[in-house]
């Protein structure tokens, strides 16, 4: 089961629909806010389960630290295939990282040709797969560390 994750401030929902093809087993995931302008009838293409989810407006990137925060809190207990439709760059340092049976990677649409044209999907080499024990006791070295720098032992 893949689950599409979709920034509608800057993928048009009627692009994401011509060029992503979803079954029955996905889960899209679309996230919209007061500044996106969205004709929702077209979601009836879509295959799948859809979940609509309203994010608040702010500051620049306000959407994308949102969408950041519910990847976060989904992987803790759906592991899978997340995929985030968006030309925001912003969102490949998530890419970098996986977890236990969890892969995220993006896909950039090109509004004007209405195709996926880059998927950014990490290697295996390159990921660092993250315990959550080892995290913590890799946050405890180095929070130590940093306070022998600040009194000043080496």
């Amino acid at each position: 089961m893949k689950r599409y994750l979709v920034d509608l401030e800057n993928v048009p929902l009627k692009k994401f629909i011509s060029a992503i093809t979803t079954s029955e087993k996905d889960e899209v995931v679309l996230f919209f806010s007061q500044n996106t302008a969205c004709d929702f009838k077209s979601l009836y293409s879509i295959k799948g389960k859809i979940k609509l989810v309203e994010c608040q407006v702010g500051p620049k990137n306000a959407m994308d630290l949102q969408i950041a925060l519910y990847i976060g809190q989904k992987i803790n207990r759906k592991r899978g295939e997340y995929i985030i439709i968006s030309n925001d760059k912003g969102y490949d340092c998530l890419t970098k990282l996986a977890f236990n049976d969890v892969t995220i990677s993006r896909i950039s649409v090109d509004c004007s040709v209405m195709q996926p044209i880059k998927v950014i999907t990490p290697t295996v080499n390159s990921v660092p797969v993250i315990n959550s024990a080892e995290a913590t006791i890799s946050t405890r070295q180095t929070q130590k560390k940093r306070r022998k720098k600040k009194k000043g032992v080496a």
